[in-house]
């Protein structure tokens, strides 16, 4: 029984985004933020769902930013934004009960 492995893409096709893509500098913030804005998140909320949103909603608001309004403070902006998206889950929490 011979199995079949799926075909790679071709030499110029890549699924990393390329610097020319203008949104690269958000793929690579994601890389080095994605991990620790998770553990933030968590610690505010005690709960991984909820912190997957927050984190999940600051990349989000990074991509409506551009590169040179943030001017190399990427990491406290995504920190702030994320703050914020968990605190107002647990304001939201604290209404519904």
């Amino acid at each position: 029984m011979s199995t079949a492995s799926e075909p790679s893409p071709p030499d110029h096709v890549s699924s990393d985004p390329l610097p020319s893509d203008p949104l690269y500098w958000v793929s690579e913030a994601v890389e080095a933020y994605e991990l620790p804005l998770l553990r933030y998140a968590r610690r505010l909320l005690n709960d991984l769902d909820l912190a997957n949103d927050a984190v999940q909603h600051a990349f989000l608001k990074l991509c409506e930013q551009s590169q040179e309004h943030l001017q190399g403070r990427v990491a406290p902006w995504l920190f702030r934004v994320c703050r914020n998206k968990a605190i107002d889950h647990l304001r939201r929490a604290d209404r519904e009960q």
